[in-house]
């Protein structure tokens, strides 16, 4: 029987399974149809709260997830973890943050391993965990390649322990709360049925909000491409990410929720989300999925889809197609994801039974909103002692927003930079007790202070020995289009910060974006 069948708010109840000395029950409850984001109004300034939202123009997606008052808490901050609620106190002082996720979710794995019940197999995510790993995360695993701490007061890293998720399913209309405790399902269950009563659109009165500059200008981010060539030829690595940050300032208190909503209407990505923490909000809308766990079969199959390879849309059919097929075929552009992908299969290839790898497809174009990129994904079956956090250990932080090699690339970045970089070009998403999982790389991201009124957007490009630096700075700004405009800011950015006209830039055309 789907999820959704039965009468309104009637509790379904699997029957308990016995594994050790626990023995859990999920329950399901199934609720009126409500919009997600609607949904998740009431609760998008509550600590710890999170919606995962594909855009209403994607394709991929048909679930959403929402979650709020989870058990517990693993925060990381400066290589130190800390948690909440019912893991607080816990001897975990002296585990690195990925060691913690690991026992937490070996544990909570190993008491669902019925969780493959035929009635919830359709459903992504039932329980587990949900959050981001942030940049610097990676500089912990491999202490060669650490940069700057992040400037942001977020955590490193935040995953709330949820033991149950509104889940909507986009495709029959339903909401289904599912979860493992009784009371937390019902609790959620009447928090999102007392919404009916009081649901409606969610305003559009905004306040003003001025870009501010960013800690690059055009001529200082064109010189550390430049210095990133510099270091190509000098045989250090074979391509590096080099970003900026974009900062946008309101003139007066705003909710960064508002913002997400009102992106979410016409977002292509199958990835969006927004994370509320006490010290910020994360909203992201993100194209690329840095890795999928899946059961087949007997196997849990693990899938990467790296991005590289950019080019802005045009509402001139023929010239959108025109730009589609010059990226395509770009040899510039295919060499530079061709050798990301070649990073992703060598990541994978510790992680995975031998001779399980393979290239589903190299350089498809696949086309978003505001730009084109090139899509690759390598698969394989997980090692039978290889979970979704030991996989994310592994192959964090994502080839395709550091370079090749990986080591030297991150090192590289964090020279250059001179800055951390926060949630930006970590991870964002959820792994599910049954072993699944699904996480974004956190690119396209906006950081929210609300308390100082202000939006950081990162944006990056990928530099090779090929790379126009003029060029890559134009398209870094061309990732941000979609910030301009959600914050209503003139596109190109005119400020003072930068050292030139970009307008009257000969590379760059306005009617190309």
């Amino acid at each position: 029987m789907p999820i959704g069948a039965e009468s309104y708010h009637q509790r379904l109840c699997f029957d308990s399974v016995r594994i050790g000395i626990k023995s859990i029950q999920m329950i399901i409850n199934d609720v009126a149809w409500l919009d997600p984001v609607v949904a998740f109004e009431p609760f998008s300034n509550e600590p710890y709260a999170a919606l995962l939202c594909p855009g209403r123009q994607a394709n991929g997606s048909g679930w959403a997830f929402f979650v709020r008052n989870p058990s517990s808490v693993i925060i990381a901050k400066n290589g130190r973890v800390r948690c909440l609620g019912d893991l607080e106190g816990e001897a975990y002082r002296h585990l690195s943050p990925f060691e913690v996720l690991n026992i937490i979710h070996s544990s909570r794995s190993q008491e669902n391993d019925r969780l493959r019940d035929e009635r919830l197999s359709a459903v992504p995510f039932c329980s587990g965990l949900v959050g981001f790993a942030g940049y610097e995360l990676g500089g912990g695993l491999e202490p060669r390649g650490a940069g700057p701490a992040s400037p942001f007061l977020l955590p490193d890293m935040a995953f709330g322990v949820y033991d149950a998720v509104a889940v909507f399913n986009f495709a029959s209309q339903r909401l289904s709360i599912v979860g493992r405790d009784q009371r937390r399902v019902d609790d959620l269950s009447d928090a999102i049925s007392s919404i009916h009563h009081n649901s409606g659109s969610i305003g559009d009165i905004m306040p003003s909000f001025e870009f501010k500059g960013s800690n690059f200008s055009e001529d200082t981010f064109e010189e550390a491409i430049l210095l990133a060539q510099n270091n190509i030829l000098d045989g250090e690595y074979y391509q590096a990410n080099i970003s900026h940050q974009l900062e946008f300032a309101s003139n007066a208190p705003f909710d960064a929720y508002r913002y997400f909503s009102r992106l979410i209407e016409t977002s292509h990505s199958d990835y969006g989300a927004y994370l509320s923490y006490p010290n910020g909000k994360i909203i992201s809308n993100s194209p690329e999925r840095f890795f999928q766990v899946n059961r087949h079969k007997n196997n849990m199959v693990i899938r990467a889809e790296p991005i590289k390879g950019t080019a802005p849309r045009s509402t001139d059919p023929d010239l959108d197609k025109k730009l589609a097929d010059n990226l395509r075929l770009d040899p510039k552009e295919r060499a530079e994801n061709t050798m990301i992908a070649d990073l992703l299969r060598n990541d994978l290839s510790a992680i995975c039974k031998d001779h399980s790898i393979q290239e589903d497809f190299i350089c498809r174009l696949f086309s978003y909103k505001n730009v084109h990129h090139l899509v690759s994904r390598i698969s394989g079956k997980l090692q039978d002692q290889v979970n979704a956090v030991t996989a994310l250990q592994a192959l964090f932080p994502c080839g395709s927003i550091t370079g090749a090699p990986k080591i030297a690339a991150m090192k590289s970045i964090g020279d250059i930079e001179a800055v951390g970089r926060g949630p930006y070009c970590g991870a964002i998403g959820y792994i599910d007790d049954r072993g699944t999982a699904d996480l974004s790389v956190a690119i396209r991201i906006l950081i929210a202070d609300e308390e100082n009124r202000k939006f950081v957007a990162p944006v990056g490009s990928g530099i090779t020995l090929r790379s126009d630096p003029q060029k890559e700075y134009l398209e870094t700004l061309i990732k941000a289009r979609s910030v301009f405009d959600l914050l209503e800011v003139p596109f190109p950015p005119q400020h003072s910060a930068y050292h030139s006209d970009i307008a009257l830039s000969p590379k760059f055309d306005k009617q190309l974006l």
